[in-house]
This record gives C-alpha cells, structure tokens and sequence, in this order.
C-alpha cells in the first residue's frame, strides 16, 4: 500500500474487514463512473465524451471528470468517500515492475516473489526505529505460504493473535452495513434512471420543437410562393377584384398548416416504460449473506493454513474472542500482550516448581543452592512486605492450614514462596523479582494490645499470631506453658504453691513466668503479642525492670456502654453454668480497674518510648485489623531500615525506636540539643531541646544522636552525616562557654554588679535596623542572654531568639555617641492632683460613669443620687486593679446582687396594674420578686 499510494490517486486493495464486491456491485460501479464521465462531457461540450467513441476520458481532462463525478454524487446525496469507493482504481502510468507485482498481490491475491517480499520486510526487522520499538503486522501474514516465507528469511514474530468469530457472529455486523449500502446505491440508481428519462423527454421535445418550427417555415414559404404566383396570375388577367376565395383560404391555411405538420413531422418518440428486473430487498440480502459466508469461508481455510505454519515452527498464537464487547477484548489483547512487552527480558526463562520435602532434600545433598533471600518470598518482598513468610518445612502446611509446596528451582537456586500466586508471579518473570536488593534483617514482632473489657484484644492477638506465626501471649498463657514444659523448675514450684494455697499468682512471678516464655525460639525468630498485659500499673513497671519493652502499644479505647452491649450479647449466645465472666458488675468492675491504671500506662508509653497508637474499637474487626497492620507494618519498616543503614556505616533515624529520654541524653554527640546541619548550612545555632518531640527528628551515627530541627533537616543529615559531624570539612560547635544562653530575671539579680551590653539597648533591632537612629530601642529586663561572659538585652521575645541563633553577629555592635534620651519612670505620687488621677483612677472612675449613665440605677426605698453613690462605690471596689482576686470577685458579685434589686422596680412597675390580680393571673415569679422588694423596706445596702 505504501509503496503504491505516491503514484495511485486512492488506495489499492481492500482492509482486511472488507468483503470484496460481487459482479453486480461492480456493474453498478462502471454505470456510475460512466455517468459521472459524460455529465462531465456535457458540462464541456468541446470535450468528446465515450458516445462518440472514446472508451476513456483523456488524461489531461481526468481531473475535471472526477471532479464532476463528485459534484453528481453530492447532488444524489452520496459523498466523497462513496464516489471513490465506487469508481475502479486508477492507476497512473509508468509503475514499476514492484509496484505493479505489489498491486497484483492486493487486488488479485497473486503472490509476492522471495526477493520482493524479502526487500519490502527486511527493514522492519533491521532498521529503526522499528527495531527498537517493535512493530503490529494487521492482516499479515495472508496465507500459509507468506508465513513459510518469513520464516525462510529469518523474519519470526514474537505471538500471533487471532480475533477469532463465527459466521453467525459476522453477519449481524457486516449485513446491516451493506444493506444499508445496497439501499443507498438502488436509490441513486433509481434516482439517475429518473434523471435520465426526464432529460430523453427533454431532448425529444426540443428536437420536435426544432422541427416544427423548421417545417413551419418551410410551410410559410411555399405559401408565400402560392400566394406570389396567384397573385402574379391575377395581374396578368388585369383584373383588381380580389378573389371571393381569398376569406377562405385564409381561413383554411391553419388547417393547411396542421396537416402539413402532419405530413412532414416525424413521429412522436414514445419512451418504452419497460424497466430492468430490479433486485428486491431479500434477494440483495440473500445475496450479500451468501457472499460474506463465502469470504468467511475463504479466510477460514487460509487462517487454518496459517496456525498449522505457526504450529511447525513454534510460534506460539492465540484465539481471542472477537464477539465479545470492544473494552472485553481489548483487556483480554493486553492480557496476552504484557508479557511479551513488560515481561520482554524473561522470555527464555526457566523455572521448576518442586514441593517442600523435594527442596529440603535438594538443598541437604547440595543438589540445588539455597538463594540470597532465604526462606524470604521475592514477591512480597518486593511488594514491601517486611515479614518473613511464615514457613514449616517439617510439613507441608503453615500453622494456618494454607499449603507451602511453592518452591522454585531457577538456575542453580531454590526460592521458597509465600502462595501461590506469589509462585505464578515469580515464574512469569523471575529476574524483575531477583534483581531487586537483599532481604532486610529479621524483626520479630513484640507488640502489647491494651483496652477495656470486649474491646477485641484477643480478637486482634490471635489474628496477629495467624497471619505472621508469632506467639500470644497472657499471663494465664505464660503460666499454662510454664506449668507443663518446666514442671521442675523453682519458679514452676514457687507457681504451684500459691496455685494450691487458693491464692492468686504475684505479679512477679508472673511476669518471670512471662520472660522465660519470651526466650523460645518461636518468640526470638517471630515474636510475641500481649494479650492485655500490662493491666496495672506494678506489672508496667515489672515489665520495664525485665526490659520487655514492646516496639509498639495498640490501645483499643471503648466507651463504657458499648462494654456492657458487647457483655449482654456474649452472654446471650455462650454455652456455659458460669455466667460470671460477662455479667454487668463483673464486667463494670473489670472496666473501672482498667480505667484506673490506662492513664498512667499510656502517658508512660507516650513519654517514655512514644510507641502508644490509640484504635478505636467500636469499628468492626476488619477496620480494626487493617489499620493495626498498617501501623504495624510501618513500625517493622523502620526498624529493618535502621539495623539496614546502621550495619552499612550510615545515619539512621531513631524517631521510632522506643528511645527513652533518658538514653537520649546519654548519648548525645558533640553537638549536644544544637542542630549540626542549621549550623553548618545556615550557621544557626538552634537549640532543639526547646522544640516538642525533638527525638522523633533524631539520627544515629557512630553510636551517638545528632537532633535536627525539622524532617528536612534531618533528611539533609541522612544523606551526608560526615558532613557535619567531626570530619576534616566539618564545623565544630563552639566551647559551652561561648554558647548563647538566656538569663531569668532572679538568674540577673544572682550576677550583680555586672552590667548589660550596650547600656540595655537591643543589639538586635539595632542590626536590623541597619543601624540607624531611630533602631536605637531599650532592651526588656526580662529577655537577657548571656554570651562570652557578658551580657544582652533584647527588645522582644523573636529578637532574643534570633540573637540566640547567630549571637556572633549581634555581639560586636558599637552604639554611636548620640543615642536617645532615657525613659526614665515617674512617680504618680509626685505629680499633681489632677495627673495623679489622670494616671491612676481615671480609667476606672470614666468606665464607671459610663455604666452608671447607661444602667441609671434606683434601689428601692433609696433616692437616685444616693443609688448612684453606691453603684459607683461597689463599681470602684470590683475594678480596682491594686485589689486581690477575692475582693475582686467579692465586689462584683455584689454590684450583681444591687443590679438584681434595682431591676425589682421597673420589672413590678410593669407588671402590677390598678385592679386587683388572682394568684393564677399573675406572672410565676411576681410574688416572690414582690416579698422581697418589700423586704428592703427600711434596709441598707451594704457596700463593704
């Protein structure tokens, strides 16, 4: 096609999906070029057109025709496109032999030459860029025997995929198309044939009238004639009378006329209304089904020649369903795709899938290798599972019952996976999994479940221990385990006794009992869960003493109600005599003892290893499951990436490593609190023993903490700690003693009579201020800092940070000569009256009147000036701002109380009317508000 497009004006051939037309289609298509041809002859009469002999329209007019053809077909309601498809193919002169053997195989089926075929598909399997990116091959190969020949020439495709559907699957989608086709072009034909008679009956008119007004002149002249040699006759006789038949002849010369017409006009043309059998809708499609089945057919057999090919030289293929809806399809087409583009590189690829006892007998005789990931699983591994698969090679099941019998013999290595789809995934593509770096070390899991009664602890516990093989454990757990594995120990002795005595286990021995079940095997490869434990306090600090510190404290909080539902349920469907467990005062009682003791294990954990994650329990099991895992998950990664980082000689990130404050402070490096990377980027000294939770931004390196002031500092140290730690290029902190360091005010009374910097002026604003006049601001006494042993007074808060941070540049500033005048205080005492109490009272006194003058109080029994003098009174008193808190509270609470009363006249002014009201008509509290105004007759108010 490509090699035949730059000199053909349409493509040649058909697609793959086409039915090539029957021999009426193509009959149809000659009338309609023809037609198409001579309209464009009549458009341009100096042009000949096929009626006058010529088979073809001459070269130099092709374009106008075809152009006229469009124009023709556009008027008939068909497009471009229809016109194109319907006219043969026109082929320019002068092809090569290549071309014209390429077009032959397209339109004909003949079949290519080896060279030629060689010539066309070598570059697509040795040029770019189709060698790099691969290329699709539509419809191709056709036959069995282009497929032998690609094979001849080297030339093997990676799949074939076949779109495969039945006959019955074709017709619904190609019938209704071409009916609709065959509609179309019976209804243009019909419409030209129409078109054709009007314009025979057009021409036949014309050329009847051209002939009768050629036989109407001829008649007018051989009458003139009559009438010229009768007249002539008439001078010659000399007689001027006019003939009597003269009126007659005129009169009959319309007659004359007629039957001269008649006479000599030719006959009248009738066109024949016989049509040509037309095809009717069932035949056409009848028809058109017969040749689709036909050409399935066709491509059937050939298809079938060419997966036998396939088949001999082990190319592998596939049938796809091609009935099924388009987005089906085209998954099920990448399904079979991926592997051969994502998967490219594991192609020739072998694996052996062996069960368990094989392996193990296969790794003992030194048959196979075991691999560099253990008995880790690469699949989850890559997926970021930091879990080790749980795997018994004693059976051929884990303790959960699922099947282990998944390992693979790749190379000279065993792999052992975790299920089976980890082993499909593993065998499509083993090197995408191998390629990826070492397993991390093993972390066992020690996680304690805290909560109240019904939370789902044991719940979460015994799903923790299923999934990864770690051991619950429980004080009654530990004990059961001791009791039946070390009978003769002297703790198992110390146990039975208070066992047989009736008493309940100490707490000691119970946590003893604890610690010997934590060095099992199981407990040191896989890990422990704390079912409930620690409940009190005193089995906390047991725990803390036997360092049985869990990396992580799951506490599932539970309201009190939603306890006591969860009780009524489980003792509602439990099968036991023994009610006692789930009964309401029990579980209140068991609920109230944990309530007690929450608080200060969880602010214990919370301060002390920061490791408590609070869940809520009311949701359901698998909530709750999914994010204590995820938690989990994100813990155990943490510290895989510390023990990674830290064995390879790099910083590592202690923020969740349950490092106590106290060890925190142990192993400091030689920066102390101060942020090395603030200091020796943007020479800061920044003291992060101030920030809250500094050691979650903590790293480690060379067994000493370096804190940062934030996650990206902290990221800028991890990736270059010798940078900033003692090193020949790094920046050492400077001696203690030149550390910037802020003095309180009893700490600057303790260090008199040294005097402050500066005369007590803020070097800070003064250096910002880019030292100008007006920057010159008193320091605040109570913001003092103390560097090389001298002392600065800073203006504000931020200003006595930021000196704090760079002291080294607020230091050395000399004040100029001129500086602005003290503010020095004045004694009120010593002012006059007026500016005294402009200076002490006034505010007070203005706020008072001005309540006054809004409230304008009247106490009963009392005149308004005297009612104002006390309201003014206790005003003073309550808002006297040298006055204790209680007497403060005092006075206002009895400006309230007066308020109260003075509001008892406008409210009894209101409410009482001139006749007398019955008890039920009266407002709710009017008698009592009435009793007590008349109690206040003859009383004094007292202000003090």
């Amino acid at each position: 096609q490509d090699k035949l497009l730059p000199n053909t004006k349409v493509p040649v051939g058909r697609d793959v999906d086409d039915i090539p037309p029957d021999e009426t289609e193509k009959e149809e298509m000659k009338e309609e070029q023809a037609l198409a041809a001579e309209k464009a002859a009549l458009s341009n009469p100096a042009k000949p057109s096929p009626a006058d002999g010529q088979d073809t329209i001459p070269e130099e007019d092709e374009e106008e025709a075809v152009v006229d053809g469009e124009e023709a077909s556009s008027q008939d309601g068909t497009s471009k496109e229809d016109t194109i498809e319907q006219r043969p193919v026109e082929i320019e002169e002068g092809l090569t032999e290549d071309q014209e053997a390429i077009q032959a195989y397209l339109v004909d089926d003949e079949p290519l030459s080896l060279p030629l075929m060689e010539k066309i598909l070598r570059p697509w399997w040795h040029e770019e860029p189709f060698k790099s990116t691969g290329f699709i091959l539509e419809g191709f190969p056709r036959t069995g025997e282009d497929m032998r020949q690609l094979c001849e020439f080297g030339f093997f495709v990676d799949m074939a995929l076949v779109l495969a559907l039945d006959d019955e699957a074709i017709l619904p989608r190609l019938l209704p198309q071409r009916l609709t086709r065959w509609k179309e072009k019976r209804k243009r034909r019909l419409a030209r044939r129409q078109a054709a008679r009007q314009k025979r009956l057009r021409e036949i008119k014309e050329a009847r009238d051209k002939q009768h007004v050629e036989v109407t002149a001829k008649f007018q002249e051989m009458r003139a004639e009559q009438k010229a040699e009768k007249e002539a006759a008439r001078q010659e006789r000399g007689s001027d009378e006019e003939d009597e038949d003269d009126d007659d002849e005129e009169e009959d010369e319309e007659e004359l006329l007629r039957e001269y017409l008649e006479e000599h006009m030719d006959e009248e043309e009738e066109l024949s209304e016989e049509e040509e059998e037309e095809e009717n809708e069932e035949e056409a499609e009848e028809r058109i089904e017969s040749t689709i089945r036909t050409a399935y057919e066709d491509d059937a057999s050939r298809l079938a020649q060419i997966e036998e090919t396939l088949d001999d030289v082990l190319i592998p293929h596939h049938e796809v369903d091609g009935s099924r809806k388009p987005k089906v399809v085209r998954f099920m087409l990448r399904q079979l795709l991926n592997p051969m583009i994502d998967k490219r590189h594991a192609l020739f690829t072998h694996t052996v899938h062996v069960d368990s006892s094989t392996a193990m007998e296969m790794l003992r005789t030194g048959y196979k290798l075991p691999s560099a990931f253990g008995y880790w699983c690469p699949v989850k591994l890559l997926e970021g599972d930091p879990f080790m698969p749980l795997l018994s090679m004693a059976g051929a099941h884990t303790s959960n019952g699922r099947s282990i019998n998944n390992a693979v013999v790749y190379r000279h290595h065993l792999y052992f996976m975790s299920s089976t789809e980890a082993r499909s995934q593993f065998c499509e593509d083993p090197i995408k999994f191998l390629s990826q770096p070492p397993p991390p070390p093993v972390v066992p899991l020690r996680i304690a479940i805290i909560g109240p009664p019904k939370s789902g602890k044991t719940t979460l516990a015994k799903r923790f221990a299923d999934e990864y093989g770690c051991m619950r454990l429980s004080i009654g757990e530990a004990l059961r385990w001791l009791l039946n594995n070390l009978k003769q120990s002297d703790l198992s002795e110390q146990i039975n006794k208070h066992l047989r005595s009736g008493a309940a286990v100490p707490d000691e021995l119970a946590v003893q009992a604890l610690e010997v079940l934590t060095t099992t095997s199981q407990c040191h490869l896989r890990g422990f869960i704390l079912d409930g434990f620690p409940a009190t306090k005193h089995q906390l600090e047991l725990l803390s003493q036997h360092k049985i510190i869990p990396f992580l404290v799951l506490e599932l909080e539970l309201e009190e109600t939603e306890v006591l539902s969860r009780a009524d349920y489980d003792r509602e469907f439990e099968e036991t005599k023994y009610p006692v467990p789930n009964h309401p005062r029990i579980v209140l009682i068991r609920t109230g003892c944990y309530r007690n003791h929450s608080s200060h294990i969880c602010s214990f954990y919370k301060e002390q290893h920061r490791n408590l994650i609070a869940l809520d329990g009311s949701r359901s099991k698998w909530h709750l499951w999914k994010s204590a895992n995820q938690s989990v998950l994100q813990s155990v990664a943490v510290v895989q990436s510390y023990i990674r980082r830290t064995a390879a000689g790099q910083a590592a990130s202690i923020g969740q490593l349950c490092v106590t404050p106290l060890e925190y402070e142990q192993r400091l490096g030689e920066f102390g609190h101060y942020c090395p990377v603030s200091w020796v980027v943007n020479d800061e000294l920044i003291d992060c023993s101030t920030i809250p939770g500094s050691i979650e931004m903590t790293a480690e390196f060379r067994g000493r903490y370096y804190t940062m002031v934030s996650n990206e500092m902290l990221n800028i140290f991890l990736d270059d700690p010798e940078r900033f730690v003692s090193s020949e290029g790094a920046r050492d902190l400077p001696e203690p003693d030149f550390l910037p360091k802020r003095i309180t005010e009893a700490e600057l009374k303790k260090l008199f009579p040294k005097q402050l910097e500066l005369q007590g002026y803020c070097p800070v604003t003064y250096i910002d201020g880019k030292r100008r006049y007006e920057s010159i601001v008193p320091g605040d006494k109570r913001l003092v800092v103390q560097y090389c042993d001298k002392l600065y007074c800073t203006a504000t808060a931020d200003q006595l940070e930021k000196f704090i941070r760079r002291p080294h540049i607020y230091c050395n500033v000399k004040l100029p000569q001129k500086l602005p005048p003290v503010h020095q205080p004045i004694d009120a005492v010593s002012l006059p009256i007026l500016g005294y109490l402009e200076q002490t009272v006034a505010t007070t006194i203005i706020k008072a009147l001005v309540t006054l003058g809004s409230l304008k109080p009247k106490y009963p029994f009392v005149d308004t000036k005297q009612s104002a003098l006390l309201y003014m009174a206790i005003f003073l008193k309550g808002h006297n701002p040298k006055s204790s808190l209680y007497v403060k509270r005092k006075y206002k609470q009895k400006l309230a109380d007066f308020e109260e009363q003075c509001a008892l006249i406008p409210y009894l002014g209101t409410n009482m009317e001139g006749h007398y009201m019955q008890p039920t008509e009266r407002p709710i509290d009017f008698d009592h508000k009435l009793s007590r105004f008349l109690q206040l007759k003859g009383q004094r108010f007292a202000a003090h």
